[in-house]
Formats: C-alpha cells, structure tokens, sequence
C-alpha cells in the first residue's frame, strides 16, 4: 500500500469530499495578531493552556502578541471563578484560542441608536399637547 492512499487529505479528496483544508486561504491560524488586533474593544472570551477560560474587553495587543484584558474574570464552566481583576496579562503562547462576542458590538449600536432617534422624539412631543 502506498503512503499516499493513506493520508486523510488522500482519501478525503478520493471521497469527494471538496479540496483538503490545506490548500484554503490564510486566516487567523497562521496571523493570528491581526485577528487579535481587530477585536480590540470587543468582549472576547481566551482559553489559555492551563485551562483557564478569561472574559474581558480586549484592549491592548502587544508587537510580540500578548494581550491585555480589562477587567478580567476567571471562569469555570462559563461560571464566574474568584474576583474580577482589574487587568490581566495573557501570553501569546499561552493562548489556545480567542473569541469575540458581537452582542457587545450590537449593544454599542444600539446604544448610538438613541440618540438618533431622539431629535424625532422631541419633533413628536410638541405635538402631542395640540391633540384634543
């Protein structure tokens, strides 16, 4: 039996199963500073090697890929573990892996949101006496 017919890009290509996964574009694998640079100010949760689970705003990255979190919390099965800190410092070959939560993003435009509408609120309210 030849090597070749048993990789799995191999035998997943023979399948028909689309092209290996190899052959696809670069993203946050292989450049993973500018995925992290991209998330500052969001709400991302960092899974480090030790196990830990850490929630916080991204704010800092760091030229070598370090991050800092500010306030950061512990968690443990997604539940709070100990006090929130003020800020933490987690390496970049520590970190398994990092992920953005967007309702954060959402929550920002929809806070912008109002003071949109508020110069149509106060168009209404002058109305609203005129009516019998």
């Amino acid at each position: 039996m030849s090597a070749t017919t048993t990789t799995p890009a191999a035998r997943m290509e023979r399948k028909g199963m689309g092209p290996w996964r190899g052959t696809k574009p670069a993203g946050y694998i292989q450049h993973p500073e500018l995925f992290m640079k991209k998330c500052i100010g969001f709400d991302v949760s960092i899974r480090v090697i030790t196990g830990a689970k850490w929630q916080g705003v991204l704010c800092e990255v760091h030229d070598n890929g370090d991050v800092i979190i500010r306030p950061a919390q512990e968690l443990l099965y997604d539940e709070k573990d100990g006090d929130e800190l003020e800020e933490k410092l987690l390496v970049k070959g520590d970190i398994l892996w990092l992920r953005r939560h967007l309702k954060d993003a959402d929550s920002e435009a929809a806070a912008a949101a109002p003071a949109l509408i508020q110069p149509e609120a106060e168009l209404e309210e002058p109305s609203s006496p005129a009516k019998p």
